[in-house]
């Protein structure tokens, strides 16, 4: 059985000073690895005449990382890595009506043995192409795992669509395994496309 979380605190704690001293030192630590290829007069002027701005987007960038991270939801389950995809696929029990052999030849996984997991799903307000999908797993720091994502859905029939992206092409297709649910339905795709992915799917994916 997976084990559900909510991953969202009981009381509101804010953002303290050390961890405003950390994100203003690794910001110094960028500045001095890569600041060579900016102009020291182009510098000088963007920071006297649009410092305020400046800080508003850094600080923005920092808040929409941490509103995307209150908003996953972990699922913890057993899988069992030593099966081959097939058989990952086969023990959920759910009617495969579309496989693509190929496609699921290199579905991916990131253990090995009979281990614990630790996974986590996401929403998105939007229907994403391959490549905004894409980003949405690194903004994240998730990867897909397909074993992970079978696991969950075999030992909880109530799970909500979820689906995981893996191998974007340079044209923008990837590969992809949805697992929908239709009142006492459940069925499983295996399959690649380029077109977007409807936003009533949760992503699931495992920490890089």
């Amino acid at each position: 059985m997976t084990k559900k979380k909510v991953v969202a605190p009981v009381s509101f704690v804010p953002m303290d000073m050390g961890q405003a001293s950390s994100a203003a030192d690794w910001f110094m630590t960028k500045c001095r690895e890569d600041g060579g290829t900016l102009a020291h007069p182009d510098v000088q002027v963007v920071l006297e005449e649009e410092g305020d701005a400046l800080v508003e987007e850094m600080f923005n960038c920092l808040r929409s990382r941490v509103e995307r991270r209150a908003k996953m939801i972990s699922r913890r389950a057993r899988v069992d890595y030593t099966r081959t995809e097939r058989q990952a696929l086969d023990a959920m029990g759910r009617i495969v009506c579309y496989l693509d052999d190929k496609v699921l030849e290199r579905a991916p996984k990131t253990g090995h043995g009979v281990v614990e997991v630790e996974g986590w799903f996401f929403d998105l307000d939007y229907d994403p192409t391959p490549t905004e999908l894409a980003r949405e797993y690194g903004l994240r720091n998730l990867v897909p795992d397909f074993y992970w994502q079978c696991a969950v859905n075999g030992a909880d029939k109530a799970e909500r669509p979820n689906s995981c992206q893996w191998d974007l092409s340079e044209n923008g297709s990837a590969s992809y395994a949805s697992f929908d649910r239709y009142g006492d339905l459940r069925e499983v795709y295996v399959y690649q496309c380029a077109y977007q992915r409807r936003r009533r799917y949760r992503f699931g994916g495992v920490r890089k």
